[in-house]
């Protein structure tokens, strides 16, 4: 992705890009994100949904209810793999649950109680992206237009606009075709 449009993202969401341009020893985005510019908004609204993480609480059962605020989502690399989005990251607890966490050494219903909070929110964050990864598989890379899957006949694939693609010489160059070609050539020679 362009530098600039990388810009825009970190300046948007600065929790959920902390680690952008840390050394390559601290952090994978020390590479920026690494995907085509038809993706920036599918990231952006990715960003969007994860900024707003509901708030929630822990029910201990007896009555007690302990409000909480969402934990933040941070971003650990943001790449093509395989022609789709791949986006990693890691949750920040907010201070009171790691408080709690202290606790929870010596209470096993708390530490339940905890564990399943976690996962709720694993849950939610995993189904965002996953969704955002799924329409990754239909959005070019390059142009943010309808795509497909394409390859190369070594094995390369992108997420490419089909007319993009027969326009423009460096994609060409390295034979970026419809997938679907492929698996049509494979069933013809069955």
């Amino acid at each position: 992705m362009k530098p600039e449009l990388e810009k825009i993202l970190v300046e948007k969401y600065p929790k959920i890009f902390p680690d952008y341009g840390k050394s390559p020893q601290e952090s994978a985005l020390s590479w920026g994100l690494e995907v085509g510019d038809g993706w920036f908004n599918l990231i952006d609204h990715v960003c969007e949904s994860l900024s707003h993480l509901y708030t929630s609480g822990l029910s201990l059962g007896d009555q007690r209810y302990v409000p909480l605020d969402a934990p933040t989502v941070i971003a650990t690399q943001i790449k093509e793999k395989f022609g789709g989005l791949r986006f990693y990251y890691r949750l920040e607890l907010p201070d009171k649950v790691k408080e709690l966490e202290k606790q929870a050494e010596t209470d096993a219903k708390l530490k339940e109680a905890i564990d399943a909070w976690s996962r709720d929110y694993i849950q939610f964050v995993d189904g965002i992206i996953y969704m955002a990864e799924t329409i990754s598989m239909r959005t070019c890379e390059r142009t943010g237009l309808k795509g497909e899957l394409h390859r190369t006949p070594g094995g390369w694939y992108k997420v490419l606009n089909k007319d993009y693609a027969i326009l423009n010489p460096e994609l060409v160059q390295h034979g970026y075709r419809p997938y679907s070609e492929y698996k049509q050539n494979e069933n013809n020679n069955n």
